[in-house]
């Protein structure tokens, strides 16, 4: 099937078409020492965007843990998984989680990024924005009729990345985050005159997909 990448615009030929998601890990995976160790990171990352979405939003947003989306093969066949989901009352927001260090450029290969990490020192790796692709076009379908923004983001963890012109501003640092959040509130509330629904999203979210609820603003104490 070919499809056009909503994040450069261009054709796609290796477009999957996904439909069916989970939310979380299965039981039996959740203590795999690799999981494990994906989901301590998880919640140091989780706890970042707590503190830029809480004095931003307040109580109006969701975290949930882990989106994989897969086709009608399941998990047998292709999938994409993203570190996070963020439903929030200004959009819903696909995020990755990314550890790279250096210097982030494109690639003569479009679903392909540069990254610097000394001089002399240069790797190749996915594009996140476009690997994650397929999650947005799930969630706009699952999603149809809230009115709801959807994107895909990429957070880098550390803070001295810099990225090469011609990137996505959706490419951003930790430190960029509450700026990003911000514009976008203004955004929304600007041209949306009913907040979206939160609960009404995640309860969609939980007949759309296997769900492992996340935890709101309050609940963050007990994880």
């Amino acid at each position: 099937m070919t499809k056009r990448c909503p994040t450069c615009g261009r054709m796609r030929l290796d477009f999957f078409m996904p439909t069916q998601a989970i939310l979380g890990y299965p039981n039996r995976f959740a203590k795999k020492p690799a999981v494990a160790d994906h989901r301590r990171k998880y919640i140091d990352f989780s706890r970042r965007l707590h503190e830029v979405l809480a004095p931003l939003l307040g109580e109006r947003y969701s975290l949930h843990e882990e989106l994989t989306v897969l086709t009608s093969d399941g998990l047998a066949g292709h999938s994409v998984r993203a570190d996070c989901l963020a439903v929030t009352d200004i959009g819903v927001f696909v995020v990755s989680r990314i550890e790279w260090a250096g210097k982030v450029t494109q690639s003569l290969e479009e679903d392909k990024l540069y990254v610097q990490s000394a001089p002399g020192m240069t790797g190749i790796y996915p594009c996140p924005l476009r690997y994650t692709a397929p999650a947005v076009h799930f969630l706009g379908a699952l999603l149809d009729g809230f009115n709801c923004p959807i994107e895909n983001i990429a957070v880098f963890e550390d803070d001295t990345c810099e990225f090469g012109t011609g990137l996505p501003t959706s490419y951003l640092k930790l430190s960029e985050l509450h700026h990003f959040f911000r514009v976008r509130r203004e955004q929304v509330y600007r041209k949306i005159a009913s907040r979206i629904n939160v609960d009404a999203i995640d309860e969609r979210l939980r007949i759309g997909c296997k769900l492992i609820a996340g935890a709101r603003p309050s609940q963050l104490d007990h994880v």
